[in-house]
C-alpha cells in the first residue's frame, strides 16, 4: 500500500510538473509573439515616424524660403533706396504717358491719347 501511495504521489507530481513545464512553455510563446509583435509595430511606428519627420522638415524649409521671400519683398518695398535700379538721370520725375522728344512747354500731354493738351 505504501508502494502504491509513492505511486500515485510521484505520478502526481509528474502531471504537475508537465503541467507547470506546459504552462511555463505557453507563457514563453505567448512573450515572443508579443515581443515580436511589439517590435514590428516599432519599426512601422519608427518608420511613419521618420517618414513625418522628413515631410514636416521639408514643408518647415518651405516656409522659411517663403518668410524669407517676403521679408526682401518687405525690406525693398521699406527701403526702396537698397533696391538695384538703373534709370537715366532725367527719368526720376518723369510721369507715364509723357513725351519727352517734345520740347518741356509741349510735354503737358493727355495720358491717354498722348496728344499736347496745348493745341
Amino acid at each position: 500500500m505504501l508502494k502504491q501511495e509513492t505511486h500515485a504521489t510521484e505520478r502526481l507530481l509528474s502531471d504537475q510538473v508537465s503541467y507547470a513545464k506546459s504552462t511555463v512553455y505557453d507563457l514563453k510563446s505567448t512573450i515572443l509573439q508579443t515581443a515580436s509583435g511589439v517590435r514590428l509595430s516599432s519599426d512601422s511606428t519608427l518608420c511613419a515616424i521618420e517618414n513625418l519627420t522628413q515631410s514636416l522638415i521639408g514643408r518647415i524649409t518651405e516656409f522659411e524660403d517663403r518668410v524669407r521671400d517676403l521679408e526682401a519683398k518687405d525690406s525693398m518695398r521699406v527701403n526702396p533706396s537698397e533696391q538695384t535700379c538703373v534709370r537715366s538721370p532725367d527719368e526720376s520725375d518723369n510721369e507715364v504717358g509723357q513725351d519727352y522728344s517734345l520740347p518741356p512747354e509741349q510735354r503737358q500731354a493727355d495720358v491717354y491719347t498722348a496728344v499736347p493738351l496745348s493745341l
